[in-house]
């Protein structure tokens, strides 16, 4: 390889890895977006199923759906991250519960699965 072809592989390396440094935290923040987006479905479905004092089961039925549905996302947060971002879903489904038709699906007999 020529002197300009190794300082070429450099520079474009030097630019990947700088452009990875700028846009990984970016992707990851939309990703956590996109991971509560999943969790607020998959809470409605747990509440759906299970009813109220199951807080404990619930998150385990929640992590265990979206290990199973979601592995690779799944590999991007760790458990604690995970509780953290159900109660930021939990959160959103408690307000979008003003809607009397999506109270009467996530509380009545409505089959969300």
């Amino acid at each position: 390889m020529s002197v300009n072809a190794t300082m070429i592989a450099i520079a474009i390396a030097t630019g990947a890895g700088l452009l990875l440094g700028i846009s990984l935290p970016y992707m990851k923040r939309n990703y956590r977006e996109y991971i509560v987006n999943i969790l607020v479905y998959l809470c409605a479905c747990a509440e759906n199923s299970l009813k109220e004092g199951t807080g404990a089961l619930k998150l385990a039925k929640v992590y265990s759906e979206f290990t199973a549905n979601y592995p690779a996302l799944a590999q991007l947060v760790t458990f604690k991250e995970f509780s953290a971002l159900v109660d930021q879903a939990l959160a959103r489904l408690k307000d979008m519960m003003g809607n009397p038709k999506i109270r009467s699906a996530v509380e009545g007999g409505t089959n969300l699965n």
